[in-house]
């Protein structure tokens, strides 16, 4: 995989990195390889989306996936830093990551099961005049 960065002054460059990526519930990781015993990045998935990258904003790579913050124009995202963009080897490889990314926003944005005290939560009581 390689991993799209920004560098240079005012980080108005950006090239692509070979880097190692992982999700791990609602963080996804970015290491320098597999071996490595640090992160580079650390993203948590709670209120980001999840978009396929044209290819057209990366060079031409047709398997890309960006993940940025939640309700923002993907178009003006891929310009921000804070925007990570992925690329995969093939399609096959990039529709696994985008199911498990998508699915990771999801839970990450759940509430909570059990409250801050330990407590189950427990469903609002149904009332019992029909709707």
């Amino acid at each position: 995989m390689c991993c799209f960065r920004f560098k240079g002054i005012g980080y108005s460059q950006a090239e692509w990195h070979t880097c190692y990526v992982v999700l791990s519930g609602m963080y996804l990781y970015i290491l320098e390889s597999e071996f490595s015993a640090n992160y580079q990045r650390c993203c948590s998935m709670a209120s980001r989306q999840v978009f396929e990258v044209p290819p057209t904003s990366v060079g031409g790579s047709p398997y890309s996936i960006g993940v940025c913050s939640r309700g923002g124009d993907t178009h003006k995202a891929l310009e921000l830093t804070s925007t990570l963009v992925i690329e995969f080897r093939n399609e096959i490889e990039k529709a696994m990551w985008m199911k498990a990314l998508v699915q990771a926003t999801y839970r990450a944005s759940a509430p909570p099961d059990v409250n801050i005290l330990g407590d189950p939560v427990s469903p609002p009581p149904e009332s019992s005049t029909p709707r």
